[in-house]
């Protein structure tokens, strides 16, 4: 029998959207946890093949308020050592640095809205970024960045956020941005951002909203390909154990 593909949620809005829609289209049955239900992180990485951790509002450090957290690293952890495939989303990329040592702190600006990433040479030569221009923009909704840990290779970057998106090992991707977010939910979280964009007169709310029929439909398109590639990736390697 074919092993669930695991997905871990931490927050009611931050949940997998276009990527949600791309599972259902396809052959794997899903797993989803809500951790911000209490639901249980699980403990064993063999029993999936593969696992895509979304964004949140928590902190990598806050632990002891999150306690699931720590036990979703050591997951991680685990999928790394088997090489069973990883993608992590925002918090979910943060948390997958956190995971080897690396660092999760404040980045220099809070970004909400469209900014622009550019691969670098190792990202242009990745199969998950084969269909992304060299520069473009994607959505971004975040004040945290990291380091990278030891052995991970840079995929992306922008002047601000230097560590946009990195692999590690053959199996574990981490972007900082939101490829997964459609109209809906740009609008939902622009809404529910009220408080932070107060703090944030350089950002106009009202213009993020207007520019999403700009950058949606190509930003879709990527978000399509690279988590299409990802799954392609999880059956070929489930097809192998």
């Amino acid at each position: 029998m074919a092993k669930p593909f695991l997905i871990i949620q931490h927050f009611p809005t931050e949940d997998p959207g276009r990527f949600g829609e791309i599972l259902d289209r396809s052959s794997l049955k899903t797993e989803l946890v809500y951790t911000y239900a209490g639901e249980k992180v699980p403990e064993e990485a063999r029993d999936f093949s593969g696992m895509l951790i979304m964004g949140g509002p928590m902190n990598v450090e806050e632990t002891d308020k999150y306690p699931n957290l720590l036990d979703e690293m050591r997951l991680i952890r685990e999928f790394y050592r088997t090489e069973t495939p990883v993608l992590g989303i925002c918090l979910g990329a943060q948390l997958a640095a956190a995971s080897f040592g690396a660092p999760v702190y404040p980045g220099k600006t809070k970004e909400i809205g469209w900014y622009e990433i550019t691969l670098t040479g190792e990202g242009r030569k990745d199969f998950l970024f084969e269909s992304f221009p060299e520069t473009g923009k994607v959505f971004q909704l975040h004040s945290r960045t990291f380091d990278l840990p030891d052995t991970a290779v840079l995929l992306a970057s922008s002047p601000d956020y230097p560590h946009q998106a990195f692999r590690l090992g053959k199996c574990l991707w981490g972007l900082q941005f939101h490829l997964e977010a459609t109209g809906k939910h740009i609008r939902r979280w622009i809404e529910n951002s009220t408080d932070d964009l107060a703090l944030c007169p350089y950002i106009d709310p009202q213009r993020v909203i207007a520019d999403i029929p700009l950058y949606e439909p190509l930003v879709l398109s990527l978000a399509d390909k690279l988590f299409e590639s990802f799954l392609k990736y999880v059956c070929a390697l489930s097809g192998k154990r």
